[in-house]
C-alpha cells in the first residue's frame, strides 16, 4: 500500500521514507539467511564433486579389472589392401596364408532399347531362381527411357537398378543390374504388361552365368575356387576376406600371435591415476580454501564451506592408505607399488604432488610387468578394483557416508528457504499495516488542520 500524496502533507514527516527504512531493517536479517543458505548450497555442491570424482575413479578401477580388457587379440595383415582386405572374425591360425585374386565376382546384367508409349503400363522384374523377388513397377504414360529408370531405382524391393547408356550411334538403352553378384543374381523380364515393341532386348549388355562368379586360389594351388560374392567368409578360417581387385600374383595375409594390448592398458592404469588424483586435488582445495568473516555477498559466504572439514579428511586418509593395501592370495605381484604405481619416494626436495599424496607411475616398471606376464597384472587390479569399490560405495552410494551429508545439507536448505518465506511474508504484512497505519494517521492530522482552519474564520469573523 502506497501513502502516495499523503506522505509528510500534515506532519510535515517523511513517513513514506521512514517506512521503508524501516522494512529494509526487516529484511538485514532475511539477508543473513541467504548467505547461511549460500555457504549450505556450495557445502552441497562441494560434496557433489567429490561424490563425482569417487565414481569416476570407481570406474577406472573397474575398467583395469574387466576381464574383457585384458583378452588376448591378434592382428591381421594384408600384403596388398587395396585388393585383398582381411579382418578378423574369430580365433585366427597364427602364420601367413595366401590367396590370388583372378576374377571378381559381378552382378547380371541386360540391355533394352524403349519406345515410350501413350498409357499407362505395368514391367515385372525377378531373380530367375526366386519368385518371391518379383517388383512390378508402374510405368506412367509417354515415360522415356530416364523415366523409367527412375521408377525401377526409387524401388527399395527391386531386383535391379537401372541406368541410361547411349550406343556408339547416339541410341539410348535402358540398362538393368542385379543388386547382387554371382550366377544366381540372372534375372528375367516380364514384358506383358508393356505395349508390343515397347522394350526390346539388346544382348550387347547381356552378362549372365558363372562367369559372374569370383575366382581365387589359395596358397600357391593352381586349384581355381569360385564364389558368388566378392566377401569369403571360410577361405582362411577365423579370417573374412573382401576381394577388391584381381592380382598379379598370390598376396599374403598374416594373422599375428594372442597377445594382450598392453599400450591400451598402460592408458588405462593412466586414467585410474589421473581419476585418483582428481579426487585429491578437488579435495585437498576444499579443505584448504578458507571461509570469509562477517561476508556480505553470496559469493564470500560460499567460501571455505568445507575449510578443515574432517569427514573429508578421514575419506583422503582411507583413500591413501587403500591406495598401498596388498591384495590378499597372489603372490609375486600384490599391490600397485609392484607394477610402478605409487606416491613417489622423495630423491631431494619433497614436491607438494607428493606431499598431497597424489600417484605418479613409474613407467618403465609398469612396461616390465605388462611383458612379462599381464595375467598377473590383471588378478592385481581385479582384486584391487574389488575393495576399492566396496570403499567408494560406502561414501557415495545410497546411505554412503557422502549421500547422508547431501540430504543433510538438503533439507537444511529447505529450512533456510522456508523460514525466508515466512519472514518475507511476515515483512510484507507489517510494510502494508505500517503504511496503512500513518496515512491513517495523516488523514486525521488533515483533516484536523482542516477543522482548526475552519473555526479560526469562523472566529474572526465574530470579531
Amino acid at each position: 500500500m502506497s501513502l502516495g500524496g499523503l506522505s509528510g502533507l500534515a506532519s510535515g514527516v517523511d513517513t513514506s521514507t521512514l517506512v521503508d527504512r524501516l522494512i529494509a531493517l526487516e529484511r538485514q536479517q532475511n539477508a543473513r539467511l541467504g548467505l547461511r543458505k549460500s555457504a549450505v548450497q556450495a557445502r552441497q555442491t562441494g560434496l557433489k564433486d567429490i561424490a563425482t570424482k569417487l565414481n569416476a575413479l570407481k570406474s577406472a578401477a573397474q575398467e583395469l579389472a574387466s576381464a574383457g580388457n585384458w583378452s588376448t587379440q591378434q592382428t591381421v595383415e594384408s600384403s596388398a589392401p587395396a585388393k585383398v582386405a582381411a579382418t578378423l572374425t574369430g580365433g585366427a591360425g597364427i602364420g601367413g596364408s595366401t590367396i590370388a585374386v583372378d576374377r571378381l565376382a559381378s552382378s547380371a546384367r541386360r540391355g533394352y532399347a524403349w519406345v515410350p508409349d501413350a498409357s499407362d503400363r505395368t514391367l515385372t522384374v525377378a531373380y530367375s531362381n526366386d519368385a518371391a523377388s518379383s517388383v512390378t513397377i508402374q510405368v506412367k504414360a509417354g515415360a522415356t527411357a530416364s523415366e523409367v529408370a527412375a521408377a525401377i531405382n526409387s524401388s527399395v524391393a527391386s531386383p535391379v537398378s537401372a541406368a541410361i547408356v547411349k550406343n556408339a550411334d547416339g541410341k539410348e538403352r535402358l540398362v538393368l543390374n542385379a543388386r547382387k553378384p554371382g550366377h544366381d543374381s540372372a534375372f528375367t523380364v516380364t514384358a506383358t504388361g508393356l505395349a508390343a515393341g515397347q522394350l526390346t532386348e539388346d544382348g550387347a549388355y547381356e552378362r549372365s552365368g558363372p562367369a559372374l562368379d569370383a575366382q581365387y586360389r589359395l596358397d600357391g594351388s593352381a586349384t581355381v575356387l569360385t564364389s558368388q560374392t566378392n566377401t569369403l567368409e571360410n577361405a582362411i578360417p577365423g579370417v573374412k576376406l573382401q576381394l577388391k581387385g584381381v592380382t598379379a600374383d598370390f598376396e599374403t595375409v598374416t594373422v599375428g600371435t594372442p597377445t594382450t594390448d598392453t599400450e591400451a592398458m598402460k592408458s588405462k592404469v593412466k586414467a585410474f591415476v589421473d581419476a585418483y588424483n582428481a579426487v585429491v586435488t578437488s579435495t585437498r582445495a576444499k579443505l584448504t580454501e578458507k571461509s570469509i568473516a562477517d561476508a556480505t555477498t553470496t559469493t564470500d559466504a560460499a567460501k571455505g564451506s568445507l575449510f578443515g572439514d574432517t569427514g573429508l579428511q578421514s575419506l583422503l586418509s582411507s583413500l591413501r592408505v587403500r591406495m598401498g593395501d596388498r591384495v590378499a592370495g597372489l603372490t609375486g605381484l600384490d599391490e600397485l607399488a609392484d607394477i610402478g604405481v605409487g606416491v613417489p619416494k622423495p630423491t631431494g626436495a619433497t614436491s607438494q604432488d607428493a606431499k598431497d599424496g597424489k600417484l605418479a607411475i613409474d613407467d618403465a616398471k609398469l612396461a616390465t610387468a605388462l611383458a612379462a606376464d599381464p595375467s598377473k597384472v590383471r588378478d592385481l587390479f581385479e582384486g584391487f578394483s574389488s575393495s576399492l569399490e566396496t570403499f567408494i560405495k560406502s561414501q557415495t552410494g545410497t546411505s554412503g557416508v557422502l549421500d547422508q551429508r547431501d540430504k543433510s545439507a538438503d533439507a537444511e536448505i529447505k529450512r533456510i528457504t522456508a523460514q525466508a518465506d515466512l519472514a518475507e511474508t511476515r515483512i510484507q504484512a507489517k510494510e502494508k499495516r505500517l503504511k496503512a497505519q500513518f496515512a491513517a494517521m495523516e488523514t486525521a492530522l488533515l483533516n484536523s488542520q482542516s477543522q482548526s482552519a475552519w473555526l479560526s474564520g469562523q472566529l474572526s469573523s465574530l470579531s
